[in-house]
């Protein structure tokens, strides 16, 4: 690859970013509004091959902002989400050539994962755990580290790591989203049974009401309560109410415990035990939760941890 720089973009199943790799490090970059992530999808296009074409066009457009250059690498690294079938990275792949640029390679986001975290170094045999959840939806991977190969570049040794997917798991019903639902659940009935308003049938409100929801839920890995505000909700109204930490976490229970099975579907599917494994990565938005923090270390207790 030339001495240009290079994009990488990460596609989740609701979110998208995307980074530089330039002078022999790489950064995430920020968008127009100085978020880290991007929605893939905008409520405009008609098909997923347009909606993968609009969010590259929008990573490299961004990035050439951000470099204030178009000299940029017309071939890109991108991760994808284990549980895609051939199916899907096709269309990726033919999204890529429609915005302009080449495939340089395709890669699951657990593999990616575990080279961003430097475990590619680790030896042969080594089994590294990686669990993901995002916005809607829980994935739990095993791989393996094959073995380490030396090759020769421009008169330098570089050793390189061959990775093997053990074993991968995925809930598509399972994320973020959905612990977000239950607590706007909660937030629109007691609107009900106290204020006397119903939104249910109202779509900005509830659009609203969601938008505060995430926010207050975003606050909570960082302190016991947080406060959903909404002001003039319907009707003139204002919305006011704090959530605490253990009100989440009890209207999460279950989903919480779902993210728990599958995990343990992924080392069945392996036919591995949970001392087998050497390394554990939790990433994904959603893995913030301390309530699922707390499970994993004690599902793997004593092991070597690594999260965002």
């Amino acid at each position: 690859m030339s001495q240009l720089p290079a994009i990488g973009v990460d596609i989740g199943s609701k979110y998208m970013c995307f980074g530089i790799w330039e002078g022999g490090r790489g950064e995430i970059l920020a968008n127009e509004e100085g978020k880290r992530t991007t929605a893939a999808f905008d409520g405009e296009a008609t098909t997923t091959y347009v909606v993968y074409v609009k969010a590259l066009n929008k990573a490299v457009s961004t990035c050439k902002e951000i470099l204030g250059s178009n000299d940029i690498h017309d071939e890109v690294v991108i991760g994808v989400p284990t549980h895609y079938n051939d199916s899907q990275r096709r269309t990726i792949s033919y999204a890529i050539r429609g915005a302009g640029m080449k495939n340089e390679k395709m890669c699951a986001a657990p593999i990616l994962a575990a080279i961003a975290y430097g475990l590619e170094n680790k030896p042969a045999g080594t089994v590294i755990f990686i669990f993901h959840l995002g916005a809607t939806t829980c994935t739990a991977s095993l791989i393996r580290i094959q073995e380490t190969i030396c090759l020769d570049v421009s008169d330098r040794k570089i050793e390189d790591s061959v990775f093997e997917e053990v074993a991968a798991v995925a809930d598509t019903r399972l994320g973020g989203d959905y612990f977000d639902e239950r607590v706007v659940n909660h937030v629109i009935e007691n609107l009900k049974n106290h204020n006397g308003v119903e939104i249910c049938g109202n779509e900005r409100a509830l659009s609203r009401v969601k938008a505060a929801v995430e926010k207050a839920k975003r606050a909570l890995s960082f302190s016991c309560k947080s406060e959903v505000v909404v002001d003039g909700v319907l009707d003139g109204k204002d919305l006011q109410m704090y959530i605490t930490r253990s009100m989440f976490e009890e209207l999460n229970k279950d989903l919480f415990l779902k993210c728990i099975d599958t995990v343990e579907s992924c080392m069945e599917e392996a036919k591995l035990h949970k001392n087998d494994v050497d390394e554990v990565v939790v990433m994904g938005g959603s893995s913030r939760i301390p309530k699922l923090q707390e499970l994993l270390a004690n599902f793997f207790i004593g092991k070597s941890y690594v999260t965002q």
